[in-house]
This record gives structure tokens, C-alpha cells and sequence, in this order.
């Protein structure tokens, strides 16, 4: 049973690519199902968590209902189920050629938000897997967010990608949690970057990171979640913590 009448919105960005964004999205959807019934959006036009999951070429995606609402009229959201608590609106590539259209809409700030109204109701949770890129698309999505994620490798050039989205969600007024990944606490390297971003972001930085483990490549690989391909392992255990630790601030 739903703790909110409508479901709280997630935003997972960063401007800097190849920080395990999309990685983040699926796994911790499927942890947060366990108590909530989760909505992915893929909004990314790589669509790489659609192919990541077994969708890359389904029908009902969002970038069909965008041009609906952008010709104005209000569709019929169809979310495609991976379980019973899961469901996913995949993307194509035909979401790039979209996001140039929203630029010229009135409100097109404002299409995505259009579209989870119709289906908010439906869902505890929606989790939105965004470009990694501070568009159209981007900002679409954090108009509609209750809270934004931002995942950073313990990289100093991913740590820069982080103030942007920072900014924004400061003068928006929406709260974000910045979530380590890819993390080798073995390397003074990262030790050193975290500890300095603990001191830089203190509490919009969770204390629970995601290792390194080939699994979450693997895993995605298959197209299946990680707790289905390693129940047991390091990446399922940090998604549950990572989980845990989110649910009070969602």
C-alpha cells in the first residue's frame, strides 16, 4: 500500500557521462521495490536502460507520448511491466530529435511532467534515468522531481559534473543526494576524493556508496537486474544499503 497518495519522483543525473547513472537507475528501483511498486522512465536517448532491461525495441515509449502532448493532446500512459512491482517506459534513439522540438514548445519545460501526471497516482516511486548532458530533456525531468540523484565516480572530473546539477537544484529548490559509484576503497585515490567530498557536500552526500564489481556489468549484459544474477554478491548488498539509506529522504 502507497505511504503518499502520488509518487515521489527521482531525477538520477549528472552531467558527466560514464559515472554508472543508468547502473544506478535499474538496481535501485529493483531494491526500492521491495517495498514500493517503482516506475523507470528511460529519458536518456542512448537507451541504454531500455536495452539494459530487455527493451530496446518496444512499443509505448516516452518519446511517443512527448509528441502527443506536444500536438496537445493528453495519451494514454502504457507502462511496460518487468514484474509485478516493477514497470518501465523505455526510450529510442528518436528521443534526441524530440528534445530539439521541446525548445520550441510553450511550457516544454513542462511535457514530461504533463505525462506523469496521468499514471502518478499508480506508483510509489518513479525513477527517471536522465542524459547525461544538462538539456532539454534534463531539465524536463527535474521540473518534476521531489528529489535528484547525482552519481559520481571518486574521480575529479566527475566530481565537476556534479556542480551544475548542484546549482540548479539549489536555486530550484529541490533537494539531491550526491551517491559514490564504481568505488575502490583499496585506493587512497578514491579515500582521498570522498573524504573531501564529505567535507564539501556533508549531508546531500549519503553515506552508503556502490563498489566495483563486474557483476552490475554482467548483470546488465543479460538484461536482468543484479539481485536476479547475484543475489548474494557485493552489488546486491550495496543497492539494499543504498536503498535503506534513500527511503527516509524519498
Amino acid at each position: 500500500m502507497s505511504i503518499w497518495v502520488m509518487a515521489r519522483i527521482i531525477s538520477v543525473t549528472n552531467h558527466k557521462g560514464g559515472v554508472g547513472k543508468t547502473t544506478i537507475v535499474a538496481n535501485l528501483g529493483f531494491a526500492l521495490a521491495r517495498q514500493f511498486k517503482v516506475l523507470l522512465i528511460d529519458f536518456d536517448p542512448q537507451a541504454n536502460l531500455s536495452s539494459g532491461l530487455g527493451f530496446k525495441d518496444a512499443d509505448n515509449t516516452i518519446g511517443r507520448y512527448l509528441q502527443e502532448v506536444i500536438h496537445v493532446r493528453y495519451p494514454t500512459v502504457v507502462p511496460h511491466e518487468i514484474n509485478q512491482y516493477v514497470h518501465i517506459i523505455p526510450c529510442k534513439v528518436d528521443l534526441l530529435d524530440i528534445e530539439n522540438r521541446l525548445r520550441n514548445t510553450i511550457s516544454g519545460d513542462l511535457m514530461l511532467k504533463r505525462i506523469i501526471v496521468t499514471i502518478q497516482k499508480d506508483y510509489d516511486l518513479i525513477l527517471i534515468d536522465c542524459p547525461p548532458a544538462f538539456n532539454y530533456l534534463t531539465i524536463n525531468a527535474l521540473s518534476s522531481s521531489n528529489l535528484v540523484l547525482v552519481p559520481a565516480k571518486p574521480e575529479l572530473f566527475s566530481i565537476q559534473g556534479i556542480e551544475l546539477i548542484k546549482d540548479y537544484a539549489e536555486r530550484k529548490q529541490i533537494p539531491y543526494k550526491i551517491i559514490f559509484n564504481q568505488v575502490d576503497m583499496r585506493s587512497n585515490y578514491h579515500r582521498q576524493v570522498i573524504n573531501t567530498a564529505q567535507e564539501n557536500y556533508q549531508s546531500n552526500l549519503v553515506a552508503n556508496y556502490i563498489r566495483t564489481s563486474i557483476s552490475l556489468a554482467e548483470a546488465f549484459e543479460q538484461a536482468i537486474d543484479i539481485f536476479k544474477f547475484n543475489e548474494s554478491g557485493n552489488g546486491s548488498k550495496d543497492f539494499i544499503k543504498l536503498a535503506d539509506e534513500l527511503i527516509p529522504f524519498v
